[in-house]
């Protein structure tokens, strides 16, 4: 039980140092409000995990992660210059 609060007591304040370090590095302008919000949310969520794990029953860690790793297998994309350069000439050629 003690590991198991001095491993949050570790994650919170790294997520609060953190925070901190991105906010201060961020210039004034509109989006630094947006990011504020997301890194509170963020920190908000470590800070809450034994709640949600208590209630829950899940692991969020794994739920993030999986969520991840679908987000990356959405995003990956076979990029053909072979293809491109072929539609580039027939674009070109039609243009004539």
């Amino acid at each position: 039980m003690q590991d198991f609060f001095s491993s949050w007591a570790a994650a919170v304040t790294i997520a609060v140092l953190f925070c901190a370090i991105i906010s201060s590095m961020l210039p004034e302008t509109g989006i630094k409000k947006y990011i504020a919000v997301v890194l509170g949310l963020a920190a908000a969520v470590i800070i809450l995990s034994p709640l949600f794990g208590l209630f829950g029953g899940t692991d969020f860690k794994k739920e993030i992660e999986n969520a991840l790793d679908g987000l990356d297998a959405a995003s990956e994309y076979k990029y053909d210059s072979s293809l491109y350069g072929d539609y580039i000439l027939k674009v070109y050629k039609d243009s004539k």
